[in-house]
């Protein structure tokens, strides 16, 4: 699995793609909740993609994120747990995307 930090949305979700079977993905969309992968994906995310950026860097990350990550003070929130939690969600967003329209 590459470790190069995604530079866009649709980078992160290949990689994610690439790295998870198809039961993973399964597994990932019928979850509840992204905390379930705090430990596991949410993990790798942050120890992949987050902790080797600087703060400036989290930020322009996060803005592929933003509508989820903006606070209501209207800044970017950076703190990494957040951040991992924002990307599974989206990921699996995407993947209920996906599969309604092949459906």
């Amino acid at each position: 699995m590459s470790k190069k930090i995604p530079k866009t949305k649709e980078e992160c979700f290949a990689q994610l793609d690439a790295m998870l079977s198809d039961e993973d993905k399964k597994i990932l969309m019928e979850a509840d909740d992204s905390f379930d992968f705090h430990f596991t994906l949410g993990l790798w995310i942050r120890n992949n993609w987050l902790y080797p950026l600087s703060d400036e860097e989290l930020k322009s990350f996060m803005r592929m994120f933003s509508d989820e990550c903006e606070s209501p003070f209207g800044y970017i929130m950076i703190h990494p747990d957040h951040m991992s939690s924002v990307i599974i969600e989206k990921y699996a967003a995407s993947l209920h995307s996906k599969a309604a329209t092949s459906s």
